[in-house]
């Protein structure tokens, strides 16, 4: 409790400039639908699912150089600024890793369906949707974003989980080529869920800074 009154004191010698957690809020929801539209992709490979993933990974994009902009110009914020740029950077690899999957995908013709992907679709979607909710409480009430990182961690460890099963499956492909090109694309997927166990940690931090 002792750093709470200076806290406060600093905030009201140096007001807040702009809505830092509005804008991280604004790139998590924005993420989420592309994870959203992504793991939509995994099972049916529809070009429209495709194509909205690139739409939002571009949006999510302009929404986190936008928000750097205003970081470098800013006197003050709500909490470090280096937790700010950590967070988004972060997050955003999370839908990098989406597209360059959909590109990876079509380059090696492993399109879905495939052995697997639902499952790393829906561990992605339930792990995006809960690190949205974690982001949209930051400002508001961090302890209950704070519930939202055990069901974050489970899906990531789904994520593992789903890989080394594919491994396995892949040891009993005759087809050396096509066990090849699926390994490929599950590591990108594994490596997805690595993006948003890192998220998780820096929100987590971000949250623990908070309380």
């Amino acid at each position: 409790m002792a750093d709470k009154k200076p806290r406060k004191w600093m905030a009201n010698l140096f007001p807040v400039e702009h809505d830092f957690f509005a804008m991280l809020d604004e790139q998590a929801r924005l993420t989420k639908e592309g994870v959203d539209a992504f793991a939509g992709w995994l099972v049916e490979g529809e070009d429209r699912l495709g194509l909205a993933v690139v739409d939002k990974e571009r949006e999510v994009d302009m929404a986190r150089l936008k928000m750097e902009k205003i970081l470098v110009e800013s006197f003050s914020t709500p909490i470090d600024r280096g937790d700010l740029y950590e967070v988004s950077r972060q997050m955003d690899q999370i839908l990098n890793y989406g597209k360059s999957t959909l590109r990876e995908a079509a380059a090696l013709e492993v399109m879905p369906p495939q052995p697997q992907f639902e499952r790393f679709g829906q561990a992605m979607k339930g792990g995006m949707g809960s690190i949205a909710a974690a982001v949209h409480l930051l400002g508001t009430d961090p302890a209950a974003a704070e519930g939202e990182i055990t069901p974050v961690r489970k899906a990531t460890k789904e994520i593992r989980e789903t890989y080394y099963d594919c491994l396995s499956d892949i040891a009993k492909e005759h087809d050396m080529s096509l066990a090849l090109r699926r390994r490929e694309v599950y590591h990108h997927l594994k490596d997805a869920g690595v993006m948003m166990d890192l998220t998780t940690d820096l929100i987590h931090r971000i949250i623990v800074r908070l309380l």
